[in-house]
Order: C-alpha cells, then sequence, then structure tokens
C-alpha cells in the first residue's frame, strides 16, 4: 500500500526539539551530565558523515540507511568524511524510494519509482546497497535543492517551515490529482497550461514529456519523484555505487527470545558496534502516554547507533548509555546530539518487535572445500 506524501501529519519526527507544542521525546532520555564512562566501557564509531536534516519530510528511514551507506562510502576510499566528494554519498531523499517492497516482481531500479514517507530503514539500506547497489549523489540532488529558499540549513526547523514546504507538497499532490492519467503513458504530453501550472508551483527541470509520463504513474509517489529528480540524476555519472555490495549482508534483530528484551538485545547491539559496524534503531517510539498501548504513527522515528558505554555518576549511580545520529540537522547533532541517552529507554521504545535493529556487515569467509 502506498501512503500518500499528503496523509502523513507533522510530528515529533520531523520538528521535534525546537517546536514548543512538541511533546517531551520519551525515548531519548539524556543521562546526567556528572555520569562518565567508566573504563573500558567505551566504543565510539569515529569518521561518520554529517548529520543530515529530513526537513518537513518524514524521511527518517532513508536518511538513517544513507547514513549507513555512506559510512561504509568513507571507509571505502579512505577518506575523511566531512570532506568526501558528494558524488560518492547516497541521497537520503533518492533512497526513500526504496522503503517499501514494491508491488508486482522486483527486478531492478526501475521496480522502485515511488517516494513514501515513513518506510523500513533496514529494508531501504539492504535494497539500495546489496540489491541495486547506488544511489543518486548528494551531489545531484537533495533536500536542499528540493525545497530551495524554503530549505532550512542548520535543520532547527519551525512549524512555519514544515507549514511552507508541505504547501509545495500538497500543491503537487493537487495538480497530480487534477491531471492525472488513468494508465501509463510512454508517449503523452502535457499541454502548454499544465506545464505553466506545474511550474509555477515547482521549478521542474522535466519537459512536456517527462511531465506528460509522470502523470501516468500510478500513485503520487511515483509522480513526486519523477517531478523533483532531475532526469541526469538518473546516469550512472551521477551516481554514488555501494563499495561492499557484494561483500557485505544485512543482519536484523531480534533474531531469539532473548533479544526480545533489553539485556540480549543490547549486547547485541554493542557487539556489531565493538566490530566497527553502526547501528540503525528502526522502530523509535518518540512519544507515547500510558494510555496508548501502539506508537501512533506520526512519532515512529528511526536512528543510528554509533557509540556505547557504561556511565556512572560520582554518586555510584550507573547505566548504560549510547551516542546516536539523528537527521534532525547538524545544529541539533552539535548540540543535543553530542550527549549519552538511556540505552534501556531508547530500546525499551522499540518495543522489542521483529527488525527493531540492523546493520551491515561483512560476509563469512566462503568455506574452502
Amino acid at each position: 500500500m502506498h501512503a500518500s506524501l499528503r496523509a502523513f501529519l507533522l510530528t515529533t519526527a520531523l520538528f521535534p526539539l525546537y517546536a514548543r507544542a512538541a511533546p517531551p521525546v520519551l525515548a531519548l532520555v539524556p543521562l546526567p551530565a556528572a555520569a562518565q564512562p567508566t573504563p573500558g566501557s567505551q566504543h565510539i564509531i569515529g569518521n561518520l558523515p554529517p548529520a543530515t536534516s529530513q526537513q518537513g519530510l518524514g524521511l527518517c528511514f532513508s536518511h538513517s540507511a544513507a547514513a549507513v551507506f555512506n559510512y561504509y562510502q568513507c571507509q571505502a576510499a579512505k577518506e575523511d568524511c566531512t570532506r568526501i566528494d558528494k558524488n560518492q554519498l547516497a541521497a537520503p531523499l533518492d533512497m526513500a524510494r526504496y522503503g517499501r517492497k514494491p508491488t508486482g516482481d522486483v527486478d531492478s531500479v526501475g521496480s522502485y519509482e515511488d517516494i513514501d514517507e515513513g518506510g523500513d530503514p533496514l529494508y531501504t539500506l539492504e535494497t539500495a546497497a546489496l540489491m541495486v547497489g547506488h544511489a543518486v549523489s548528494q551531489a545531484c540532488f537533495s533536500e536542499e535543492k528540493l525545497f530551495k529558499d524554503r530549505f532550512v540549513p542548520s535543520g532547527a526547523i519551525t512549524a512555519e517551515d514544515i507549514k511552507a514546504q508541505r504547501a509545495v507538497l500538497n500543491a503537487l499532490d493537487d495538480f497530480y490529482q487534477q491531471h492525472r492519467l488513468k494508465a501509463p503513458c510512454t508517449d503523452c504530453s502535457a499541454s502548454d497550461a499544465q506545464v505553466a501550472q506545474l511550474k509555477a508551483i515547482y521549478a521542474t527541470t522535466r519537459d512536456a514529456g517527462g511531465i506528460g509520463r509522470a502523470l501516468g504513474q500510478p500513485h503520487f509517489g511515483g509522480f513526486f519523484a519523477a517531478i523533483i529528480i532531475p532526469p541526469e540524476c538518473r546516469r550512472a555519472s551521477r551516481r554514488a555505487f555501494f563499495e561492499f555490495k557484494d561483500k557485505m549482508q544485512i543482519r536484523a534483530l531480534p533474531e531469539n527470545a532473548r533479544q526480545q528484551h533489553f539485556a540480549g538485545l543490547y549486547q547485541a547491539l554493542t557487539q556489531a558496534l565493538d566490530a566497527g559496524n553502526p547501528v540503525i534503531i528502526a522502530n523509535v517510539c518518540l512519544y507515547r502516554n500510558a494510555r496508548q498501548k501502539q506508537c501512533p504513527a506520526q512519532y515512529q522515528h528511526s536512528l543510528v547507533a554509533y557509540g556505547h558505554a557504561r556511565l556512572c555518576t560520582p554518586q555510584g549511580q550507573c547505566q548504560e548509555g549510547l551516542k546516536v545520529l539523528n537527521s534532525w540537522g547538524e545544529q541539533w547533532q552539535s548540540q543535543e546530539g553530542q550527549q549519552w541517552f538511556d540505552a534501556r529507554h531508547l530500546l525499551d521504545s522499540t518495543g522489542y518487535g521483529k527488525q527493531s535493529i540492523g546493520w551491515l556487515e561483512m560476509r563469512p569467509p566462503a568455506p574452502q572445500n
């Protein structure tokens, strides 16, 4: 089932810690500033890609997946992730096309035409890195190029910023619903009036033929992707190819009953970090009150853990902590994101359901005959 971009409400995952109206983020509980890592307990993965911002889009899943994809791109290139050529880094906005299994057969990148919100970060990572093996590069397309003057560079996005961004999405949706075709069409062209109407909403580089073909997409997500991603970004020269495509595999946990509780899942997570593999925490529930059995859809989130430690206060109170890379922009990451967060609160927020956490790891050597 494809989710319309319009269907998603403003969420804590979209503009959270900077918005006064946002409820407390109970999944991300900072440990006391006085708590310090005990000797030998700390492991932090370095050379991570810079924090990205999902802006007013519900695309935390693709930003988490892209962060892991791009971490390994920097390892393969043996380059500083903050200075690496953006032609080598995958764009989260394009990776959002891999968030859900497409209807019908999965055959190639062409099977993934829709950009939808609220996808699965582990499926996104596996598809982009290991199945397709490439994505549009950050140099070719990004949220900044999508939103232009509405883009918020710091990531400290406000409700008004989101309103302005989503007004563009709603206008595109209105245009699609007004002019959509009943069936795909390879030789259709939009009328001059349709081209003018669309370009008044969004300055797409698509010509009349490209717009006509986009209107033949069966879902708005396909139309949206076709309109916003420039055609030249489909070329191999404008894509980031995953360097470890044939050398890595995906792990998704829990795999057994023990990992459906904190002790077991945390142990597996720390072992992955110790092996140098950043871990996606996929089913974070940012906020749920005591009366809600299920996490409200608008508060579902994902992020990447890159460090762990056991931290103790001078009074001897000790807790397990995690360092996380989030998709709320550089300002959040450089300020709130530098803290250690309570690992138990964070993992408890997942409910320990299927694919609560996951990562990429090197395949074991083939057995020798």
